[in-house]
């Protein structure tokens, strides 16, 4: 549906959208791709975005390995916006069943704890925030937080520019 709805404003002619229709786990495909290169300049920073999406990934597919390659091949001063499906608010046993209908449906869901989502980071280094709850991220004064409702954590976090050379 997403690459869809992107498909239609790419064919209205806006030059400053484009689809790669990739698997982040491919990260040289996707980074390589011609639209990545025609609307991103890697050279410079650039935010990655992987919202309600690490958590379809098994831990056999090795996610942190493909947070640590996109660490690597992005400019210093990037930034990595991700959340991640965390059962420990529905309990053990409501979060092993909802795993198990998506699977019948298909569809991988794995809940890692705040540690375990922290764990996938690897070299990207969170903000002061660190990983909360998706109810407590960046809160403002009209943001009541509601921890007991979150089914999951968020982190902001930047690849460290490289210090100059004295």
């Amino acid at each position: 549906m997403v690459v869809a709805g992107l498909n239609l404003l790419v064919g209205q002619g806006d030059a400053r959208t484009g689809v790669v229709e990739a698997d982040l786990r491919h990260v040289d495909e996707v980074l390589d791709h011609s639209v990545t290169a025609r609307l991103l300049d890697l050279t410079r920073p650039v935010g990655v975005v992987a919202g309600a999406v690490l958590h379809c990934l098994p831990d056999a597919d090795d996610p942190a390995a493909a947070l640590a390659r996109y660490y690597q091949r992005l400019a210093p001063g990037s930034l990595l916006a991700a959340s991640h499906a965390d059962g420990t608010t529905l309990g053990l046993e409501s979060a092993a069943a909802i795993e198990d209908c998506l699977a019948e449906a298909g569809i991988t869901l794995v809940h890692r704890s705040e540690q375990r989502f922290a764990d996938l980071l690897g070299p990207w280094q969170p903000h002061p925030d660190g990983v909360v709850p998706v109810g407590w991220w960046r809160l403002d004064s009209l943001t009541a937080p509601r921890p007991e409702r979150s089914l999951g954590n968020a982190v902001m976090a930047s690849r460290l520019q490289i210090p100059e050379q004295v």
